[in-house]
């Protein structure tokens, strides 16, 4: 199952999983976040993303049963667009691809 793990340094991890799992759930998908553990859970498509908050980052874990790269590609694409919009421009995602 191919999948890539993202990672944004940020002094507010929760706040930023907060709002990508709010912007999920407001178009109509299925996310959860609870802030007393730091974790949550997206799913977009044929993909998903587990969150977790750690004290300096926010660490985003994609996969899909989709073989193809393109799926994780676009999922990538997705965060980062949106964490773009959701810090005005400040937080960048450093992508590792796994296998």
């Amino acid at each position: 199952m191919p999948s890539a793990v993202g990672r944004v340094a940020t002094d507010r991890p929760g706040r930023f999983a907060e709002q990508l799992a709010a912007h999920v759930t407001v178009h109509g998908g299925e996310a959860s976040w609870t802030a007393d553990d730091g974790r949550g859970q997206i799913t977009l498509g044929s993909g998903s993303a587990r969150l977790l908050a750690e004290p300096d980052s926010l660490v985003i874990h994609v996969t899909t049963g989709d073989k193809s790269p393109e799926t994780i590609a676009r999922l990538r694409t997705w965060f980062d667009v949106n964490l773009y919009r959701c810090a005005g421009g400040r937080l960048p995602v450093t992508w590792t691809e796994e296998s």
